[in-house]
């Protein structure tokens, strides 16, 4: 007697528990795929669009400042200094408290722009040309901690406050954001401003879209990640900030293969893109307007001055471990020579300089030439770079020093 057949669900009850799980994990998928659908449907409908993503809320996060220096974030033990180097509740690096009232008869000075202004060391790469102290200068080897050491000095009986507003990575146009966002709150007497590599690309296209391209992910992604820190176990804090070391001590910098292009070649390029060059920073320079308009509405005096870097034609004369510094950067054939080596090679010296000179003398500020003025101070054996762009301590002397010669000047034309 031949036995009935079995049901469907009768058999899957009675099946291999591995071909029930399967069949399971189909269906859910099924279930999830078709809600999605529906999901994206709805969402069609509800919220039509002709182009970019879809949007439910009616404002998103900005990205054109991204980034700010972290409050009291540690820099670990500062070069040539054995205290810490640590930046107060406000995100400044200074030698005391900085409060927002200015004391009476006291000259404030805001120091601002990227890592060579905020004392960064060698960057991890060019020790291959020459070892130089990596991390961030103490305060009395800093910029800023050097042009208040200065500023003392030249102007005895006055009280004088230098604060660091400087950070890595900072671009010109989040210093002018900087300065209305919170900098012009503390009433500074003087702004003192060094820009150059970081603002490369900005130079040669829009920095707004540029930014939020480039930056705004990888900020928020760093946002979320440094709040899931302080919510997690002390070993997983630890297990990150290694991580962190190991992904730097991995970086390498090294010269591309191939020959290095000639003076003449290079000079050729920039010839070629100039004109595009020019057209393409219509937008940073217009923004420099802005910012000269929102110092002068505030009576803030601008001391300003282009960063120097080692591969700029306006230079002092390199010493053999420059040269080897400025070797890396050089571009290389086959491939074609990038736009902003040309602007960090001429842009800078040859149109940038000029016109800021013009632009802020004009508009009564002082401007301080770090280009080929250098000459008449340092020579071949002044060892001034650690790598593309930051100093030496004898570097942040001396840009410290002509830095508080061009205020104390200003002083006294003032006076």
């Amino acid at each position: 007697m031949s036995q009935a057949p079995r049901g469907f669900f009768a058999s899957f009850r009675s099946s291999h528990w591995a071909l029930k799980l399967s069949f399971s994990v189909v269906v859910a998928l099924v279930l999830l795929g078709t809600a999605e659908l529906a999901a994206g449907a709805y969402l069609a409908r509800a919220y039509p669009r002709s182009d970019g993503p879809k949007q439910i809320y009616n404002t998103v996060i900005s990205g054109y400042r991204v980034f700010k220096l972290a409050p009291t974030f540690d820099h670990g033990t500062g070069i040539l200094s054995s205290e810490r180097v640590v930046t107060d509740r406000h995100g400044f690096f200074c030698d005391h408290e900085v409060k927002l009232e200015k004391p009476a008869g006291t000259l404030r000075v805001f120091v601002t722009g990227g890592s060579a202004m905020a004392g960064a060391g060698q960057t991890t790469g060019y020790d291959r040309v020459h070892p130089y102290p990596m991390g961030a200068y103490g305060w009395n080897a800093s910029i800023a901690g050097l042009l208040q050491e200065k500023l003392r000095a030249a102007l005895p009986g006055r009280t004088v406050e230098v604060v660091s507003a400087a950070h890595n990575n900072k671009s010109f146009h989040q210093t002018v954001l900087h300065y209305l966002e919170s900098l012009s709150r503390f009433a500074p007497d003087y702004v003192v401003g060094m820009d150059g590599y970081n603002d490369i690309t900005n130079l040669t296209t829009d920095p707004y879209e540029e930014w939020e391209r480039s930056w705004l992910e990888r900020y928020v992604g760093l946002w979320n990640e440094s709040h899931d820190v302080n919510h997690r176990t002390s070993l997983g804090t630890v297990a990150t900030l290694f991580r962190q070391r190991l992904e730097a001590r991995r970086a390498k910098v090294a010269a591309a293969p191939g020959e290095p292009y000639g003076e003449a070649a290079l000079e050729a390029a920039w010839e070629r893109e100039r004109a595009g060059i020019v057209a393409d920073s219509a937008r940073w320079r217009q923004v420099f307007g802005h910012y000269l308009a929102a110092l002068e509405a505030d009576g803030t005096r601008l001391v300003y001055g282009i960063q120097p870097m080692v591969s700029r034609i306006g230079n002092k004369p390199l010493t053999p471990t420059e040269k080897g510094f400025h070797e890396l950067a050089v571009p290389r054939g086959p491939a074609p020579v990038y736009r902003g080596f040309l602007v960090l090679r001429y842009f800078f010296d040859r149109v940038l300089a000029v016109e800021l000179r013009k632009r802020i003398e004009e508009r009564g500020q002082v401007y301080v030439d770090f280009g080929d003025s250098m000459k008449q101070d340092l020579d071949d054996r002044f060892e001034l770079y650690t790598d593309y762009c930051h100093f030496t301590p004898e570097g942040n002397d001396y840009v410290a020093r002509r830095f508080a010669q061009a205020i104390v000047a200003d002083l006294a034309r003032k006076r």
